[in-house]
């Protein structure tokens, strides 16, 4: 396209300095109409820009996120079923400190998230023929997200009163989430401000560690940063709901 206008704007020069004058309508059409005739050699070339993003190694990561919370707050708010049953103070009784009755229901909410999340990357690649990137950096943002989950579930059981005000809590908190971290929508669907603020969550900040792991093959160098937010994030919101859990089971 740039050559045919290049060559019009040369005949019609042409037309003007053979002339000595502009050239009149009658004129212009015909040289116009010459230079429309020329063939101008055109290519179009293809150039690989990388190899495909598959829809799965996106939403599997982000659906199984939404459904974590849900996965991991059942298992922390076993303790308040437990209290709830009478359960709690027997094992109270026996020789062990409520500290390591926390620290067991704790590693065993962690262990839970870590094996869901696993089982959908593998799930999703084997039969759906994902390719999430490197797996070293793939595991190393399941690790920050499942601290950073469990921290946040940790923190709304201690906040809640009783299991069923818990699971309402888990709900809101996990779809809240969800929404401004863009787990519901395909990368780059939300407006800027939006894109921002999802990096302020916990699951759109592991998300976009995911994108650019699976669509830019990066690897554990590049999503450190995020990792340890992630878990920074977690550890903080998670100490402050041991103590109000901690308060709950020494009640």
């Amino acid at each position: 396209m740039a050559a045919q206008v290049h060559a019009s704007q040369m005949a019609v020069a042409a037309t003007i300095a053979a002339a000595g004058a502009p050239p009149t309508a009658t004129e212009l059409d015909a040289t116009l109409a010459a230079v429309a005739d020329l063939a101008v050699p055109l290519a179009v070339e293809q150039v690989e820009a990388g190899e495909p993003y598959s829809p799965a190694a996106y939403f599997g990561p982000a659906m199984a996120m939404v459904f974590l919370f849900f996965t991991i707050g059942a298992g922390a708010r076993s303790l308040l079923a437990e209290r709830k049953l009478g359960t709690l103070p027997r094992v109270r009784a026996a020789p062990v400190t409520d500290a390591s009755i926390l620290v067991g229901k704790t590693s065993a909410v962690v262990l839970l998230g870590l094996a869901s999340l696993v089982i959908v990357w593998l799930v999703t690649t084997l039969v759906f023929g994902a390719d999430w990137g490197q797996p070293a950096a793939v595991l190393a943002v399941i690790v920050g997200v499942v601290v950073a989950i469990a921290g946040v579930s940790i923190l709304v059981t201690g906040a809640a009163r009783t299991d069923a005000q818990a699971d309402g809590l888990t709900a809101m908190v996990a779809f809240g989430l969800a929404l401004l971290g863009g787990n519901f929508v395909q990368p780059g669907a939300m407006p800027d401000a939006m894109e921002r603020l999802a990096l302020f969550t916990p699951n759109g900040l592991a998300l976009r560690a995911f994108t650019q792991i699976g669509a830019a093959d990066a690897g554990v160098a590049e999503v450190a940063p995020t990792v340890a937010a992630l878990v920074v994030f977690g550890l903080a919101v998670g100490a402050v709901g041991v103590v109000l859990v901690g308060k709950k089971v020494a009640a």
